[in-house]
């Protein structure tokens, strides 16, 4: 490798940049920064803190993008290559979607699902964290897990976020443009927040893993990120 990368890792909702655990260590070459969701109270904050992150001229040249995070890189990343901003050459999305609800459940959360779990979020934030955490980790106890960096209003907009974005047409710009970086969509086959009926064509699905591949199935999602992203060159 000639030059030292310069990684940015970009969690979901209700997490923090501890949820990523040991994984960034299998990549002991790179430099690593992590996003920071802490100022966030407002959906235009957590969109603008990425891009501010992804688009800096100084910025990184890999995007770790995981569920809501990978979400915000996608919106973020299309609008950089816009404008001509950003120097990103490498992209991984785990879990990810380009649309969080739909009526179809193989393809998404049912808008009635998330509307209840807002409710919920109104009531008991804490209780619904945990319901969110053992949803995704399907009932494994991750220690990494049970921060979150989001405040209190950052939640709630997290979750207002979800049930309006839709990043698909970002996706196709990103996917057209001639200065994309090289994308590589992993999933799980028993994701329970984003079925595998999100991932796009070409994403490399792995068996018996969930909403987070990188904790349920490290050495195969690190193997598939040196292999793509050509990690010595």
């Amino acid at each position: 490798m000639s030059a030292r990368q310069n990684w940015l890792w970009i969690h979901g909702w209700g997490m923090s940049p501890r949820v990523w655990g040991d994984f960034p260590s299998a990549f002991p070459n790179a430099e690593h920064q992590y996003i920071d969701y802490s100022a966030c109270n407002m959906i235009e904050d957590f969109r603008s803190t990425v891009y501010d992150a992804a688009a800096s001229g100084g910025g990184p040249d890999t995007i770790i993008g995981w569920s809501m995070g990978a979400m915000l890189a996608v919106e973020a990343l299309a609008e950089a290559l816009m404008r001509g901003e950003g120097r990103v050459r490498r992209f991984a999305i785990f879990g990810g979607t380009l649309r969080f609800t739909d009526r179809d459940r193989e393809k998404g959360c049912p808008p009635r699902v998330l509307e209840a779990m807002i409710s919920s979020l109104e009531k008991d934030a804490s209780g619904t964290l945990d319901n969110f955490r053992a949803a995704m980790f399907r009932g494994n106890r991750m220690p990494e897990a049970e921060r979150t960096d989001f405040t209190a209003d950052g939640l709630m907009s997290g979750l207002k976020y979800l049930k309006i974005a839709d990043a698909r047409e970002s996706w196709a710009r990103l996917a057209a443009h001639p200065e994309a970086p090289r994308i590589v969509w992993i999933h799980g086959t028993d994701d329970a927040i984003c079925p595998p009926g999100c991932a796009p064509a070409g994403a490399f699905v792995l068996p018996g893993c969930g909403h987070a591949p990188f904790a349920d199935a490290p050495q195969s999602c690190s193997t598939l990120l040196e292999k793509y992203f050509a990690y010595d060159e």
